[in-house]
């Protein structure tokens, strides 16, 4: 064991003697997000449930630096134009980002209450370990028709007339579904990997969303300016004023000459 300990003495003081890692300087990134909805329900067969339990936004903060979304501005304004889309939300902020445990949620939302009245409201994270995340907790609340069954006719025989000649044609069965326009939230849970600059699109059947994330350097502080100590003069200038002969009138020190 002694041995042992001899041998690996001089690695232990290596390692010891190592420099630790200094904290990872924090990156920042502007980050551009569109939301945008389809107008009419959802195609396919899915049931989507008339209530829905929304984000927890509580610890959710607004965003710190707004910055100018420009970016997405023309796919947000080619949306626009397109017949059945509708955009809810087009921003964006400058955040600094870390693990998924340090950075906080932030909260998009367009000012309406999406419970009484169609509009957006959730909170979005992007989250830097390795890689970009971003994660999304979204509530989209919007108009739509649903069918509802009608009810059966009641039971009973019609009477046909002896001698009525028989229709040619059977009429129409009445439809079995009326419809009524309710208020839909539909709810995204959605967790991706990105990369910067580089446009990400998350798909939802009733909206989507379209997201950027672009690396930002923060500008480097400038150094305040030192100034000049009276002690630190131009050693020129001294030894000329030094040198220069004194001015009429005045006494100048030094050894007295001997009178002869």
């Amino acid at each position: 064991m002694g041995a042992m300990l001899r041998r690996c003495l001089p690695l232990l003081i290596v390692l010891l003697a190592w420099p630790a890692p200094g904290p990872a300087a924090t990156r920042w990134f502007d980050l551009e997000i569109v939301v945008f909805a389809r107008d009419g329900a959802p195609a396919g067969n899915e049931v989507w449930p008339e209530t829905v339990a929304l984000p927890d936004t509580g610890e959710a903060r607004p965003p710190n630096q707004r910055i100018t979304a420009g970016r997405l501005a023309g796919a947000a304004d080619r949306l626009r134009r397109q017949p059945g889309y509708r955009v809810l939300l087009h921003t964006a902020w400058r955040q600094p980002t870390g693990s998924r445990e340090r950075v906080p949620w932030i909260r998009v939302s367009d000012g309406g209450d999406v419970t009484a009245s169609p509009g957006l409201d959730g909170m979005v994270r992007l989250s830097l370990r390795r890689y970009l995340h971003i994660d999304l907790d979204l509530v989209v609340s919007r108009e739509i028709e649903v069918p509802v069954a009608r009810p059966d006719p009641a039971p009973g025989a019609v009477a046909i007339p002896l001698g009525a000649p028989e229709p040619t044609a059977r009429p129409a069965s009445p439809a079995a579904y009326d419809y009524r326009r309710v208020l839909q939230p539909f709810r995204m849970i959605d967790s991706r990997r990105m990369r910067s600059d580089e446009l990400h699109y998350i798909d939802h059947p009733a909206f989507g969303v379209l997201v950027i994330a672009t690396a930002y350097e923060p500008p480097v502080p400038a150094e305040p300016a030192v100034e000049k100590e009276a002690s630190s003069a131009d050693p020129a200038a001294e030894q000329d004023a030094e040198s220069a002969p004194a001015p009429a009138g005045t006494t100048t020190t030094g050894t007295t000459p001997n009178p002869r």
